[in-house]
């Protein structure tokens, strides 16, 4: 039989809870030193587990904000190189840190 409770059973939030107290709690006859000590090392399973998800899930923000502004620095030349391509006089003006030109558009009086 499974030693632990399902989160349905408990207020955590975790799919599991392992908490030693509430285990003992939950069972009728008291637990041997063996059982305890083998309770003890998947509670530290699971914490494990849990701290390696968790550091996962923040490399996988961390690329994913890497790629959000890796497309908007892409978008952004893709939208400057559309509009140097339509009819007007420009100039150069500068640069951005990325190499990017910074351009300025003549007026053209409207009709």
């Amino acid at each position: 039989p499974r030693s632990y409770l399902r989160s349905s059973q408990c207020d955590d939030d975790d799919e599991y809870d392992l908490d030693i107290e509430k285990i003992k709690k939950s069972q009728k006859k008291p637990l041997t030193p063996k059982e305890e000590k083998k309770l003890k090392r998947k509670e530290r399973k699971a914490a494990e587990r849990i701290e390696k998800e968790r550091l996962k899930a923040y490399a996988e923000m961390k690329a994913r904000e890497g790629r959000r502004k890796e497309l908007e620095k892409v978008l952004r030349v893709m939208e400057l190189e559309r509009d140097l391509q339509g009819k007007g006089r420009k100039r150069k003006v500068g640069e951005t840190e990325e190499g990017v030109g910074i351009f300025k558009w003549r007026r053209q009086r409207k009709r």
